[in-house]
Formats: C-alpha cells, structure tokens, sequence
C-alpha cells in the first residue's frame, strides 16, 4: 500500500511551481467554493457565510476569478478543478480531493488520484 503522506509531499514539490501563492482570505474563499461545488454562490453569498467584509469579498472573489479559480456562471461563481488543486495543495484537505473526484467526474482511490497529480505535476 501506498502511503498517502509520502504522496501528499511529492505532490506538494511537484506543483510547488505550477500554482500561484494565494493569501489567507484567498484560502479562505476557495475553501467556501469548493466546499459547495457544485453549487454557485454570489460574492454577497460569501460575506454572509464568511467573515469577509463585502467589499474584500467581491474583490477575492474577481481575484480568483481573473487567475481562473473561480468560474463566472451567470451571476455567481463556481470552483474550478484549479480550486480543488490549490485548496488541497495549501491545506492538504481530502476534502479537496474528493471534490476534485467530483469535479472530473471519477472513481478511484485517494492514492491513486494523487499519484497521477504527481505524474501530471512532473510533466
């Protein structure tokens, strides 16, 4: 068996170069998206379930969407699987995992979605 903290740190030395550096309210948008997918929520929707301010709420909020963590869907914004990717990658979260699983549509263990973010990372 795999172990799955010997993957966690591959994966974190893959991607450390392929995702930007995001501040802690950033975190903290992404965690509220992601943990909603696939549901759509407005910044407003952020503010009231956070402890953002509504106008850092909808200044994250562009933010995330501008570097495409985030996706415009009419008037509210849902978590892309770079969502999913950066959350786990900061937080280390197997909730993210399992949204990313969600997110893409698969069926498969934990260890073996994060080797092949491993792989994927390396190329």
């Amino acid at each position: 068996m795999i172990d799955i903290s010997a993957l966690y740190f591959s994966f974190k030395s893959t991607w450390a170069s392929l995702l930007p550096p995001l501040s802690s309210g950033a975190v903290q948008a992404l965690n509220f998206y992601v943990n909603i997918y696939p549901a759509s929520a407005t910044p407003y929707e952020l503010y009231k379930h956070t402890g953002f301010q509504l106008s850092s709420a909808y200044k994250t909020v562009k933010s995330l969407a501008r570097r495409r963590f985030l996706f415009l869907d009419g008037r509210c914004y849902v978590a892309t699987a770079k969502a999913a990717l950066a959350l786990y990658y900061v937080s280390g979260d197997v909730y993210a995992l399992w949204s990313l699983k969600k997110m893409w549509d698969i069926e498969v263990r934990d260890e073996a979605l994060l080797a092949y973010l491993v792989v994927l990372g390396s190329a």
